[in-house]
Parts: structure tokens; C-alpha cells; sequence
């Protein structure tokens, strides 16, 4: 019995370690963009939903597998990185394993979900083995990689209806989410200045030094605001404009807070305003 409790535990540990890993709980914040896509599209039946959900989260599960799989060897020479469960708990090679097969199961829900988000998908893949390379040619990377991470807010309306959106409002909401999420990684990079400049490695932090870096953060920031604001009028939603104004008080007060706490972290605050631009769209559609 005692043998079985262990095995047990130890299953549990690596489907923790998993999560911890690909930083699963970090899936709300592009999770919750996805929906705002996919009500744009329509309101699905429970069984596109269903999934959608699981084509979201092997997406994250593959996004972020190939990047810690690609990032392995600095990840193992930066001290702040080499504790996390990504280098702690796995080999490469795992992490490699992962990558397959949650980049099969993407590859079978969108097959599931409609032929066009099928033909797709090996694409999305494809971008997320191309994102983590990109920092080692260029510094923008950091609006590149918030790009690619809005995708899913086309992947969301493609897996509703079947083909691609062709309508402005969805296309500001897409910019409006890179520049939010560039803007946060630039200030998540700042932890990172002295490793990356030692390797050689592009960020705004390291080209432009940690004061310009900070004001570029503040003008994604604003710029999302403003793509924000403009999706929210296209749409003509008053429960999207509050929604925006709220999200541009909290992004201000963050910013204030950032100088006070430079390692603050940008993922409860990300999640906070998806949070509420979601509740403004479900508003929107159902009220």
C-alpha cells in the first residue's frame, strides 16, 4: 500500500511540475482574449467550447515547452532561471517530449473544431519554434512575441465559424493585446539585463538601457489603451468602453506601483484586466 501512496504522489508531483513548468495559470490571460475572439464569431454550442479549451491550453502547453525546451542551456546558466521547474524538474529532452505531444493534441482539437483551423495549426506551431529565437536578432521581439501570443484571438472566431475574420475591430483588439503584452515583457525582461547582455542576447533593457526601456513600456501601455478604446467604439459597446477606462487606471496605477516594486510581477495584472475586458464583452453579447 505504501508502495502505491508513492507512486502516486509522484504521478501528482509531475503533473505539478508540468503545470508549474509551461506556466499553465499564466493561460487565463491569453485564455480569457481567446473568448473575447470567439464572441465575435458567436456564441459556440458546448461542444466547440469544450474544444476550444483544450485547442487553448495544448497551445500555451506547446508555446511555452518549445520555449523553455529552446532556452534550456541559458535557462541552466542564469541563476535566477536555473530554479525553475522547467531546468529543476526536467531534462531537455522531456521538455522536447512535451512539446510533441501537446503541439498533437492542438493539432487534434483544431482538427476536431473545423478544416481551416486544422490546415492552420501546424503553422501556430511553427511560430512558436520561431518566437524564442528572434531575441538572439532583434530587440522588438518583445512586441513580436505579444503578436503571436494574440493569434489566439483569431484562433478563437476561426474555430467558431470556420474562416478568417476580415472585419478592423478584430484586428485593433489583436494590436491592442501585442503592445499590452510587449509593454509587459519589457519590464519582465529588466530582471534579466545583466545575463542577457553577458550573452548577447536583444532585449529593449539591453539596447536602450533600463530608463528608455521603461518609457517604452509606457507607450505600448499606452498604445494598448488607445487599440483598446478604438475595438470598444468599433464594436459600439458602452460596457467595453467602461471595461477599457478601467483597465487604463489599473495599467496606470501598475506602472506607478513597477517603481516602487521593480520585480513586481505582470501576470496578476494582465489577468486582472482580461478579467474584466471579458466581462465586458459577455456583457456586451448577452445584455
Amino acid at each position: 500500500m505504501e508502495g502505491i501512496k508513492i507512486k502516486r504522489r509522484n504521478k501528482k508531483c509531475v503533473v505539478l511540475g508540468i503545470s508549474d513548468a509551461l506556466k499553465l495559470k499564466y493561460t487565463i490571460f491569453s485564455l480569457f482574449f481567446i473568448y473575447i475572439g470567439m464572441l465575435l464569431a458567436a456564441i459556440p454550442t458546448l461542444m466547440q467550447f469544450i474544444i476550444l479549451n483544450i485547442a487553448a491550453v495544448s497551445a500555451r502547453a506547446s508555446g511555452m515547452s518549445a520555449n523553455r525546451y529552446i532556452g534550456y542551456d541559458y535557462d541552466k546558466k542564469n541563476l535566477k532561471k536555473r530554479t525553475w521547474s522547467s531546468v529543476r524538474l526536467f531534462k531537455k529532452n522531456e521538455l522536447l517530449i512535451i512539446f510533441l505531444i501537446s503541439s498533437t493534441f492542438l493539432v487534434l482539437a483544431a482538427y476536431f473544431l473545423n478544416m481551416l483551423a486544422f490546415i492552420l495549426s501546424p503553422f501556430v506551431i511553427l511560430l512558436f519554434i520561431i518566437e524564442p529565437k528572434i531575441k538572439k536578432y532583434t530587440q522588438h521581439r518583445h512586441i513580436i512575441m505579444g503578436l503571436i501570443n494574440g493569434l489566439g484571438i483569431f484562433g478563437g472566431y476561426i474555430a467558431i465559424v470556420g474562416h478568417i475574420p476580415v472585419f478592423l475591430s478584430i484586428f485593433v483588439l489583436w494590436l491592442g493585446y501585442g503592445f499590452m503584452l510587449g509593454g509587459s515583457d519589457i519590464i519582465y525582461s529588466m530582471n534579466y539585463i545583466n545575463f542577457d547582455k553577458k550573452n548577447k542576447l536583444k532585449t529593449y533593457p539591453v539596447v536602450y538601457g533600463r530608463k528608455k526601456a521603461d518609457l517604452y513600456s509606457i507607450y505600448f501601455h499606452i498604445i494598448s489603451f488607445i487599440l483598446f478604446l478604438a475595438f470598444s467604439i468599433l464594436i459600439n459597446s458602452r460596457a467595453m468602453i467602461v471595461a477599457t477606462l478601467i483597465s487604463g487606471v489599473i495599467l496606470a496605477a501598475w506602472h506607478i506601483k513597477i517603481k516602487k516594486l521593480p520585480n513586481i510581477s505582470f501576470s496578476y495584472y494582465n489577468g486582472l484586466i482580461s478579467t474584466i475586458l471579458l466581462v465586458g464583452m459577455l456583457i456586451t453579447v448577452f445584455i
